[in-house]
């Protein structure tokens, strides 16, 4: 007898097992058009329905929510997507300080080597302007002209930005070995810091003149120029005249930077290559010695920006390990501190909102993932005050991709950090948006996909797959967060029913449903059904009636049961939300 037969005869038997436990297909009664969308070609992503059966409808694309009656004729539309935000973390690379404007940055998004971005120094925060018309490389400097214009030199190219980003112009300098620093003075005259010394163009790109063995340097606000090299100091004025040259001895320590204030003092400060320590020296306006403040050991970071000493002889220095700019007194106080995190649009702007839920006060709430809050909607007054999130010991912001409500009125959200750094976690808070508590969920760097679904009795459902995990983890908690039944993982026993090899992975737009105790995962086209004790008991295709033909529907998105009895399911694919009745189970 051969060893085939009986093999052939035990997957039959399992193919029918498992088809025996699939329940006849679920048909679609009606669809709510696209027409009801904000835009004629809305698609649909996400839909959450009210007690009194109104539909809130999800449209991330276009960054609105519809309010729909329960038969599709629409209410209301809410919300205006918001532009696009300055990306999470941005690294900068080069460091600006003058008289005429705010510390100035010059900065390439995390993990890229492309500078577009500027960041300048307002109210105590960092924010983003992306530079328009240019294609920088590094290495590359900055600085702000009189004008206000913003100028970065990219290899041999010096590029002109207006105030709304947009390079104006651009000239072409030449002979430039590793730039380090830059500025402009008022006749647009270009002044560039590199490995030879200070070299001066015209606004035309021609040379001027070159400073061999320069340092550092800087420039008044009324042009007068001061330079430093190793062992000496010369000032000029602004018709190019020299003033004041001194020489000294540095003891074997660097020229790191140079400020001349508007009395014609000059500050210098000096680190020892070694050690890192370093002072600050006070200079007279003839370059005699008058003060000295000694500097805590300090090394430049992988990516220096530099550091600077401004007119009033304060030092300006990136911390990469808070990723702050920092302004200290050169007696060593700290002054100020600037952090850098996207501006929030207003309210009522959504951005990549990801997920929605009512609340038993009748207010919707929307993870507007993309501006690091919830949005709150009131369907009679309107938007109100959004909730910043962040996690707790972690970053300021925070993305929630998920939100649901408990029965007792508290909003669980999933949060993940948007640099794809750190946890993970969930969390609890009060109806008005506060923090309650807390949880880790997972490593973030896995690109995790985690959904929750709250049951009628207050247990939560948690679903989890990673690039980590084999087969998916689904987990049951109670109210109190202890586990009461988890299946998938390493056990590899969270499946279609007799298709132990199966995987029942959702995409990242498709929803975990609640349903009697249970919830409802699409898997492939299908709807598997899972109890409270995580048992897949049940797996039904959905078919569609057009003319007198049943076809499969492929492609979902997020979904809703309205009193236990008709689910609507969003169908990215045709753009529609369908209308499905679940029969009594």
């Amino acid at each position: 007898m051969s060893w085939h037969k009986p093999l052939s005869g035990l997957v039959l038997f399992l193919c029918l097992a498992a088809a025996a436990l699939a329940g006849p297909d679920l048909v679609c009664t009606a669809d709510l058009p696209t027409s009801s969308g904000p835009l004629p070609d809305s698609i649909p992503t996400d839909v959450a329905v009210a007690p009194d059966g109104t539909l809130a409808v999800l449209y991330a694309r276009e960054g609105r929510v519809g309010l729909l009656r329960s038969d599709g004729t629409p209410r209301a539309h809410r919300g205006l997507p918001a532009p696009e935000q300055a990306p999470p973390r941005l690294d900068p690379i080069s460091l600006w300080v003058g008289p005429w404007a705010e510390p100035t940055l010059l900065a390439c998004e995390a993990g890229k080597r492309q500078p577009e971005w500027r960041l300048t120094v307002r109210q105590g925060v960092l924010r983003a302007q992306r530079l328009e018309g240019a294609e920088l490389a590094l290495p590359a400097v900055a600085a702000v002209g009189p004008e206000g214009r913003f100028y970065a030199l990219s290899g041999q190219t010096l590029h002109a930005f207006g105030a709304s980003g947009v390079r104006q112009y651009r000239v072409s300098l030449g002979g430039l070995t590793a730039p380090r620093a830059m500025a402009l003075d008022r006749q647009r005259n270009v002044y560039v810091l590199h490995a030879l010394g200070l070299a001066v163009f015209n606004p035309k790109g021609s040379p001027r003149f070159q400073i061999d063995g320069a340092q550092a340097f800087d420039l008044a606000a009324d042009d007068r120029l001061l330079t430093v090299g190793r062992d000496w100091v010369r000032k000029y004025a602004t018709d190019g005249r020299l003033l004041v040259e001194r020489t000294w001895q540095t003891s074997g320590r660097q020229v790191v930077a140079a400020s001349l204030t508007p009395s014609g003092e000059i500050f210098v400060y000096q680190r020892d290559p070694h050690s890192g320590s370093g002072r600050v020296l006070r200079l007279s306006p003839q370059a005699e010695e008058l003060e000295e403040f000694p500097q805590p050991a300090r090394f430049p970071p992988g990516q220096d920006p530099g550091t600077r000493l401004d007119s009033q002889g304060r030092l300006h220095l990136w911390d990469p390990s808070q990723a702050v700019l920092q302004k200290y007194h050169p007696g060593g106080r700290l002054e100020s501190r600037a952090g850098y995190a996207p501006q929030a649009a207003p309210t009522g702007r959504l951005l990549r909102p990801a997920d929605l839920a009512w609340d038993t006060d009748g207010l919707l709430w929307v993870a507007d993932t993309g501006n690091c809050r919830l949005q709150r909607l009131d369907p009679q007054r309107g938007w109100l005050e959004p909730v910043a999130v962040g996690i707790r010991g972690g970053v300021v912001r925070g993305e929630p991709r998920q939100v649901a409500v408990d029965g007792r009125g508290a909003i669980l959200c999933v949060v993940h950090p948007p640099s794809g750094q750190g946890q993970v976690v969930l969390q609890r808070r009060d109806r008005r948006g506060r923090m309650l508590w807390q949880g880790d969920l997972g490593e973030a760097s896995a690109s995790p996909i985690i959904k929750l679904a709250l049951a009628q009795d207050g247990s939560l459902f948690l679903y989890r797959s990673d690039s980590r995990l084999t087969v998916p983890v689904l987990t049951r908690l109670d109210s109190r967060g202890k586990t009461l039944a988890r299946v998938g993982g390493e056990d590899r026993n969270f499946h279609l029913p007799g298709q132990f090899a199966s995987r029942i992975s959702l995409k990242p737009e498709e929803d975990m449903i609640a349903f009697k105790g249970g919830v409802i995962l699409p898997v492939g086209g299908r709807l598997a059904f899972v109890n409270s004790r995580l048992e897949v008991f049940d797996v039904r295709a959905i078919r569609h009636a057009r003319g007198a033909t049943l076809h499969t529907l492929p492609d979902f998105g997020g979904g809703a049961v309205a009193q236990g009895q008709i689910l609507y399911l969003t169908d990215l694919a045709n753009g529609v939300i369908h209308r499905i009745p679940l029969e009594a189970r």
